[in-house]
Formats: C-alpha cells, structure tokens, sequence
C-alpha cells in the first residue's frame, strides 16, 4: 500500500541539449515507497534508496560529455522526478571509470592530459552539465619531463551561471561558469636532468572557447609550491604561490615565496620568485583561476632559478639588499652562484654600519661551509667628514677556504677571487678617501676587526692638504693604517716626500728632519 519498488531490463536514450548524449541497455530501479529496500526480491538482491527514487544504470558504455566521446564503466541516471511527476529537463548522474581527456598545443600535438578513473556525481539540464569527480590525472607526449599526480579532483559546469546542487544530502557549490578545474595535491615535476619542483596544482580550462576539452596551453595556479637548489637543499623554497603552464613544448612555472639559505651565517628575508622553464621560448601570461590573478613571466634561459628584487641577504653581519639571480652550478659540484645586481651593500660590525657600497654588478657563492662575496662599486661612508670617490670592491666570505672560481649566468661571466681566512674587507686601488676635507689617492682597504670597528690600510697614497680648491702641501708615497668606528675615523701614515712647504709662509722642517721622517695624523672623532 505503501507503493512501488522493483528492478527490470530495458533501454534508455538520453540527451540533454548538446551537452549530454547516452544509449544503451540499462537496468532500471524503481522505489515509490518511503523506505529503502536492502534484500531479495524474485530471487535476486535489490539494494533501492528510499523513495521516490527511480534510475537506470548502463555498463561500460561510450557517451558524448562535453562534446567529447567518453567512456565510463557504470553509469547510473537518477530520474526521480519521473516518480515524482515532475518535468524531466534535469538529470543527476552516479558515474564510475569515468575517462576524459584533451589535447595540449596544435592540432598535430602529441602532447595531451588524461583524466582516469573518475567516481563522482553530474548533474544536467537545459543549461548544461556540472560534474564533481575524484580520480587520477596523467600526461602523454611532453618530453624530458615528467608531471606525476598522485590524485586529482576534477570540477566543471557548461552552464552560463553559478550552481547549487543538493544530492544525497549533499551539497555540490559550482563557483563559476564555462570552466573544468582539476585541483591536485604534492604533485611534482620531474626533468630528465634531475631538476624539479612540487606543489598543488590547480589546472583550468575554460570551456566556453567551444574546442572541449582540448587548449592551447594549459594553466594551473600553484600553491606550496616548493624548489631546491644545489646539493643538500642549499637554497629551498616552500609555499610557493604562482602559476604553470604546460604547452606542447613543456613546462614553464612562476611562483613566489621566502626562501631559506641552508648555510653557515646567511639568512634571505623577502619575496622571491622560482623561474623554472623547460619550453626554450619565453612564457609571459596574466591569467585569473580561483578568482585570483596571477602573473606568469620567464625567459627561455631561466631554466631553474630564484630571484629576487628589493630583498636582503645576510652575510654575517654584512646586508645586502637589491637584485639577486641565484642558480645551481652543477659545474661547481652543486654549489649555488647568485648574480648581483643593482643592490647594496651595508659593511660594518655587529652593533654598526659604516660603509653603504652601491654595487652595479657583483657575485656571490653559496656552498655547505658558508658563503662568500664579491662586488664592485661606488660608496657612501655613513659617518660625517668622510667621504670616498672611485671604483671599491667589497669582499666578504663567512669560512676558512679561499676562493678562485667563476661561473656563467645569463649570458654574463662573474668571478671571486678572496683569500683563505673569514673575510669582510672594501678596497680599491688608485680610489680617493677624504678625510675632514682632505683629499689622499692610492690603494685603500677597509676591513673588519674582531673587537668590532675597522681597519684601515694605506698603501702608495698621495694626500693633498689644502683648503677648498687651494692646495698646500702634496705628500706622496705615504703608507699607514687608520681606525674607524661609531665615533669617527683615526690614525696615521708615514710619507717618504712632501712638496709645497714654500707655499706655506714660515714652515720649514726643524733641523736634521727630512720629508721621508715625515708622519701624518687623522683625527675626525670630536672626542679622544
């Protein structure tokens, strides 16, 4: 009395406006009843849901999704609006073994992705198809790389607006329009020269381009994306936030995070990117998935790097700040190289700073044992009354080796060449230092003192005293050494010859005295 239920054979035709198209015998259940019905019936076992609930299920067969010839292994139509006497213009689909796929590039690609073994529900009507499915994702024909996914959660909807859907007591919220999305989870990217990176990759295609499943190229967001540079993970990056791009010719990926430097006395603050790219062209896209806007853009060399613009580098109690390239040198047993552009050097001891070098160009090595630097350019003294011209090089190195290597990035070559020994020195030769407006010239060297403060070498200097553009006195060949701290900046040096006495009225040298025994003093502190 309370109703209908039953299972029995027949055929079913379906189609749902161009976007879903099935036929084929079926098994067909009825449950008119508010019970479900779990036991046997005319000798067969009858699993039914409670009513009303009417469906009819197909076994591997092969139907049109997405203008796109598919197959499934069991697919199973609920129709309980047929019980219901409601209209028969939408449709909830149980699918298992469900495979799509598309191809990736032109129409002679070999390269395409693969949808498998997908379980889920899809829903139809009127205005199209929205389907959530758990499965496995693969990629055919891409060369010297390898995408791995260990699982896949596929989304999409044909319809031209948002959805909605309540199945099973379940609710199915499609954000979107036109649009298939594939999240996955700890995937990787593997290239044939042992390079890779890892994260969640989010892959969209939007289907209102009215070519199906196939694309041009293929884009995913990436989340916790994740690289490591050099041997023993020197330089890691994690929780990468960016975007891919697969094209017939490869893979080309920008995501951003902090990155760790794993080495003695170094620590990286700010933002940097991962360019890794195997297309050999270069890849600029700007793209929205998820409601976010991303941006990717690598050159065709920048095959694996990080880089980064406006961050700092800590060297000891160096900082550098600016433009960083940093790359694995495979060449230099894995040691990674960082060009460096653009940026500044603050030089000094753990309490102070007191050089800024501003450098043009410059390089660095990271290696287990430390690091070490060398760059060239202008600098600013951070102290009053002292100022410096010409081209000064600051070295730095955190570890006992010394260093002679040189190494190729971006079609430029850098160098290092410091001694054995920790190193935090800023020299140059033929540069000029004034001091309290005194001018001397020749081969000057800045370097670090353990009980904090500077030294200051002196070499072949020439120092001109005078005042404003007038000068007295040129003392040449002069040799010495100066300190230099918080406070100012002190010392002297021997001069083996001095000029210009006559221009000074009444100075003379005392008896018995000559210009080589000759000693000039410093002084810009205006305390002892």
């Amino acid at each position: 009395n309370d109703g209908y239920l039953g299972s029995f054979e027949g055929k079913i035709d379906l189609s749902v406006a161009d976007h879903l198209n099935a036929s084929g015998q079926t098994a067909l259940k009825l449950n008119t009843t508010g019970e479900a019905f779990n036991g046997v019936l005319n000798s067969k076992e009858l699993n039914l849901p409670e009513g009303p609930y009417f469906s009819a299920s197909l076994s591997k067969t092969k139907f049109n999704l997405l203008k796109t010839e598919v197959e499934a292994a069991i697919l199973e139509v609920v129709l309980s609006s047929a019980v219901t006497g409601e209209s028969l213009d939408k449709v909830e689909v149980k699918v298992e073994g469900l495979n799509l796929s598309g191809s990736i590039g032109s129409e002679d690609s070999k390269v395409s992705y693969e949808l498998k073994d997908l379980n889920g529900v899809l829903f139809a009507d009127d205005e199209g198809v929205a389907a959530s499915f758990s499965g496995a994702m693969n990629f055919k024909g891409l060369e010297e790389v390898q995408l791995i996914v260990s699982s896949a959660e596929v989304e999409f909807n044909s319809r031209e607006s948002s959805l909605d859907h309540v199945f099973n007591n379940k609710i199915y919220r499609f954000e979107g329009e036109n649009y298939l999305k594939v999240a996955t989870n700890n995937s990787k990217v593997q290239f044939s020269d042992g390079r890779d990176f890892s994260g969640d990759f989010s892959f969209l295609v939007e289907l209102s381009k009215g070519s199906g499943l196939d694309v041009t190229r293929l884009f995913a967001a990436v989340e916790n994306g994740t690289v490591h540079l050099g041997a023993n993970e020197l330089v890691s990056m994690d929780q990468g936030n960016g975007a891919l791009v697969i094209d017939e010719s490869g893979i080309a990926a920008d995501f951003s995070a902090a990155i760790t430097i794993n080495t003695n006395d170094a620590e990286a603050e700010g933002l940097f990117s991962a360019k890794i790219n195997n297309t050999n062209s270069n890849q600029n896209h700007s793209l929205t998935i998820g409601g976010n806007s991303l941006k990717l853009a690598v050159s065709a060399s920048e095959t694996e790097m990080i880089e980064g613009t406006g961050v700092r580098i800590s060297v000891g109690s160096q900082i550098l700040s600016g433009h960083f390239m940093i790359k694995a040198l495979p060449s230099l047993s894995d040691r990674v190289g960082v060009t460096i552009m653009n940026a500044q050097v603050l030089v000094g001891d753990g309490s102070n700073k007191y050089i800024a070098v501003n450098v043009v160009r410059g390089a660095a090595l990271i290696d287990s044992k430390g690091v070490a630097v060398e760059a060239e350019g202008s600098i600013n003294f951070l102290l009053p009354d002292v100022s410096a011209e010409g081209a000064y090089t600051v070295k730095i190195k955190t570890f006992e080796d010394s260093v002679y290597e040189a190494f190729f990035m971006e079609g430029k070559s850098s160098k290092l060449d410091i001694r054995a020994g920790p190193v935090m020195e800023v020299g140059g030769s033929e540069v000029n230092l004034n001091l309290a407006g005194q001018n001397m010239k020749g081969n000057i060297t800045f370097s670090s003192k353990d009980n904090g403060g500077m030294d200051v070498s002196l070499e072949d200097v020439n120092l001109s005293m005078g005042r404003g553009n007038t000068t007295y006195l040129s003392l040449t060949n002069g040799n010495g050494s100066l300190s230099l701290d918080e406070l100012g900046m002190d010392g002297h040096m021997n001069v083996s010859k001095v000029e210009g006495m006559e221009n000074v009225p009444g100075a003379e040298f005392p008896l018995g005295i000559s210009a080589d025994q000759v000693l000039v003093e410093f002084n810009t502190r205006k305390f002892p």
